[in-house]
């Protein structure tokens, strides 16, 4: 999935809002069992968020 979004809010750390437009993917995987969810895993992408926050600059940036 991809949510996107703008920064308006204090992120842990702290982190001010920047009004920075924002993106983010992730990928959730559910195991289902007898029509419940009986377990969850996901994986958000929170390197790319924090270098679309200026957080995080990797080599070469």
């Amino acid at each position: 999935m991809t949510a996107s979004g703008t920064h308006e809010g204090e992120l842990p750390g702290p982190l001010p809002p920047s009004g920075a437009p924002l993106r983010e993917s992730a990928v959730a995987v559910h195991r289902i069992q007898d029509g419940r969810i009986v377990e969850h895993w996901s994986n958000r992408d929170d390197l790319g968020l924090m270098q679309q926050l200026g957080v995080i600059h990797l080599p070469g940036q």
